[in-house]
């Protein structure tokens, strides 16, 4: 792995949350947009278009940049964490590893030994305390 992927899997994080907040930012200037020029041009009507024409117009420009705003939350919010790159990256590695699949056995014995002593430790804390 490059010195350049790690850099950007490092990024990730700043990266979502600026386009998380750019996109917010953008929907509240498309809702504040949208409240004053619909308003303005309907009000402001002094040439005989209708109205109707008006909000004909503004709701294509309200389209074209509601349709930007939601694409730049929804990439904000779909790219993966660092800690989920990270995982994404490594698990496979891990996981896929000769090394890893083939643990001895006394190891695993151990393990299944020592959980089974903890659950005994516990089912004796409930019931002293359940008495």
């Amino acid at each position: 792995m490059s010195a350049w992927t790690i850099y950007w899997i490092l990024k990730l994080d700043a990266i979502c949350e600026t386009l998380q907040v750019i996109g917010t930012l953008s929907l509240v200037c498309l809702a504040t947009y949208v409240l004053v020029v619909v308003i303005t041009r309907i009000m402001d009507n002094t040439d005989d278009t209708s109205p109707v024409s008006y909000l004909v117009k503004t709701l294509k420009e309200v389209a074209i940049i509601g349709v930007v705003s939601f694409i730049v939350v929804i990439s904000g919010t779909l790219l993966p964490s660092t800690n989920q790159m990270a995982t994404i990256i490594v698990a496979p590695k891990i996981i896929n590893n000769k090394q890893v699949q083939q643990i001895p056995q006394k190891l695993l014995d151990l393990g299944e030994y020592q959980v089974d002593n903890w659950i005994k430790q516990l089912k004796e804390n409930n019931n002293e305390q359940g008495k």
